[in-house]
């Protein structure tokens, strides 16, 4: 999975901010707000959260039908912000402990997590590597 990101990286250079094409986005599939696959390469929005869509109080699931409804929503987002748009990756940060890769995507030449954000379907959710800054976002409230 990692080697296809790997080999979309352009520069050698190690920046902050960094186009990872030259190959082409031709299939993004949302898993939720903020996971997916991109080119069948399985990834996780970076800094973000959102609410989650598996079945209640399971284990990785939603712990209130509230927290489901708006998953579905965030998904449903994401889903029209990313289709017929020109998708970038903007960075990649590495693997996850699920071996996702951790990404910053612009549609149109917007941040997408930041787009997601702002239209109230995810939250921000700081790390630092692995480790996260803040508790997750409670869905719930």
């Amino acid at each position: 999975m990692r080697q296809f990101i790997v080999c979309l990286v352009s520069m050698a250079a190690c920046s902050a901010e960094r186009d990872i094409g030259p190959e082409p986005v031709t299939e993004i599939v949302w898993f939720d707000g903020d996971s997916g696959a991109i080119n069948g390469v399985d990834f996780r929005l970076a800094d973000v959260d959102a609410p989650e869509t598996g079945p209640l109080k399971s284990r990785g699931g939603a712990q209130c039908e509230n927290e489901r409804a708006r998953g579905f929503a965030a998904k449903k987002f994401m889903m029209d912000a990313t289709s017929s748009a020109s998708i970038r990756i903007t960075q990649s940060i590495g693997a996850d402990r699920y071996d996702r890769e951790i990404i910053r995507i612009e549609v149109n030449g917007e941040d997408l997590a930041q787009l997601g954000v702002s239209a109230g379907h995810l939250a921000p959710w700081p790390h630092r590597g692995s480790k996260a800054l803040k508790a997750k976002p409670d869905w719930c409230k």
